[in-house]
């Protein structure tokens, strides 16, 4: 088997951004290039820094990759743009062939396969991004845990990957996924609510499921 380069920097290096997908009317997925024969050195949940320059200033901010760790060739990173988003309006600035300087991966909340058999996540909007990696490592791997994800958002447009959760519910016994919004349209079927009230006493049935696992 041919030997796969593992790449970790301590000091900014500048990747290429080969493609831009949609996701939601303000999410995009930029995907960036490596060796054809490169991965990341990271573990699913670990995060890079994107580093840009801001009115003569330096700035970094921190990014979890959503492609499954391990791909080769390739990573993503799932950015939604906010106005006052020093890095995410610069990020959703760039065009294809453009480079953009990044440091990592560096640790932080990752997963290990056998840590927990029952494992909560809850996320609202983007928060969803150092989740992601880590749903996809354990379904794609098909490891032995249990998955329930409480995902809040404001409105239904705003859901990312909702394509995706869905498939996973049809195709994974283990995982569970459960869409709650602030500004349900009429007809909406899925719970309602504030993103801060997700987790406590509105959601303790899922929760009890999982008590004895890790929560995220």
């Amino acid at each position: 088997m041919d030997s796969v380069a593992r790449i970790k920097t301590t000091i900014p290096s500048p990747y290429p951004l080969t493609a831009i997908y949609i996701d939601t009317h303000d999410t995009r997925t930029f995907r960036f290039g490596l060796p054809a024969d490169a991965t990341l050195d990271m573990l699913p949940g670990d995060h890079l820094y994107v580093h840009a320059t801001s009115n003569g200033k330096s700035v970094k901010r921190p990014y979890t990759p959503s492609s499954l760790p391990g791909t080769v060739g390739f990573f993503d990173l799932t950015v939604k743009r906010y106005e006052t988003g020093t890095i995410s309006k610069y990020l959703d600035d760039q065009r294809i062939g453009d480079t953009v300087l990044m440091s990592g991966p560096r640790p932080g909340g990752h997963w290990v396969d056998g840590m927990a058999k029952k494992v909560g996540f809850v996320a609202g909007g983007t928060g969803i991004t150092p989740m992601i990696s880590i749903i996809r490592w354990i379904l794609t791997k098909r490891l032995d845990a249990e998955l329930f994800l409480v995902f809040a958002n404001k409105t239904e447009a705003d859901i990312i990957f909702r394509d995706e959760w869905e498939q996973d519910v049809r195709t994974h016994p283990s995982f569970h996924c459960t869409h709650v919004l602030e500004q349900p349209p009429a007809g909406w079927a899925g719970e309602t609510g504030f993103s801060f009230s997700v987790g406590h006493h509105r959601w303790r049935t899922p929760w009890k499921r999982c008590s004895e696992g890790l929560a995220i």
